[in-house]
């Protein structure tokens, strides 16, 4: 009949019983309910469910994060050793020995700059830097995204994979 009414049948269904007899959708809705109650109770059996075997800890597969020799320790190396690199190319770049900047970083006495000052300075080196920086750049993009590539096609490690 009417949507609010509909919409009360839906809600409550045994306190409006009567609804389906006057609106077509509500009881093809519910000729579809009572079909599958009938069909589930005709396919539904009790059958006995047997015994769990218990589970055996020692069997189970290593979590990535529960063991030394399972942690990717040359990968965090080299990450660190990428961000030593790095700082060593700003300081350069921005005027600074490294010696100085490293040293003036642990004692957390580094100038100040503004954001954009640091900018226009790399952007500034590197607009002046000679073809092979370019060159090295562009190999050290192909290579970073190599890895990555062969990171994403290698067969994960899932919870059948052993040590």
């Amino acid at each position: 009949m009417t949507d609010s009414s509909c919409r009360q049948f839906r809600g409550d269904p045994e306190a409006f019983s009567t609804h389906p007899e006057s609106c077509v959708a509500c009881a093809g809705i519910l000729e579809e309910i009572t079909q599958f109650d009938r069909e589930f109770a005709a396919h539904a059996t009790l059958q006995e469910v047997p015994p769990l075997e218990p589970l055996d800890s020692r069997n189970l597969p290593v979590a990535s994060w529960e063991g030394a020799s399972e942690r990717a320790w040359p990968l965090a190396v080299l990450g660190a050793l990428a961000l030593v690199f790095l700082a060593v190319i700003l300081f350069l770049l921005s005027g600074i020995s490294p010696t100085e900047g490293f040293r003036a970083a642990l004692m957390s006495q580094l100038p100040r700059f503004e954001l954009f000052e640091i900018a226009s300075v790399v952007g500034e080196g590197l607009r002046a830097a000679p073809l092979g920086v370019h060159v090295l750049i562009l190999v050290g993009f192909t290579v970073i995204n190599l890895i990555f590539l062969w990171l994403l096609r290698r067969a994960p490690r899932g919870v059948d994979a052993g040590r």
